[in-house]
């Protein structure tokens, strides 16, 4: 019995990923589409702010893509978009971040999807 949950934990955990990226491009589409590269900083703070919860952002940092190992831009918003628990031992959460030049101009979104076990 204790085999077959252990299993099923490790099961839920790979399909849980494996969608999990699936949907990253999606969902950065999405934002894309609402938030272009080129719009200001003022209006996608604004945008965050209207459609979630939390926005953080920095006048002063870029932020850093744990994709790539890179620091992106020289300003940065970002956000917790997305946040469910799955059976009882895994949450999910998803994050948008912008970053911009130093002229306010929106260069990039990265949006990281995330499952840990609890």
């Amino acid at each position: 019995m204790f085999r077959r949950l252990i299993y099923a934990t490790f099961l839920s955990a790979a399909v849980l990923s494996v969608t999990s990226c699936a949907d990253e491009s999606t969902e950065r589409e999405r934002i894309v589409e609402a938030t272009p590269i080129g719009v200001s900083f003022a209006k996608v703070l604004s945008f965050c702010k209207s459609k979630y919860a939390q926005c953080s952002s920095s006048e002063t940092a870029g932020y850093w893509n744990q994709k790539t190992n890179k620091s992106v831009g020289v300003k940065s918003i970002s956000s917790v978009t997305d946040q469910h628990r799955y059976l009882v031992f895994f949450q999910a959460m998803t994050s948008v971040y912008w970053g911009f030049d130093r002229d306010g101009k929106l260069i990039d979104v990265w949006v990281r999807k995330v499952t840990d076990a609890i």
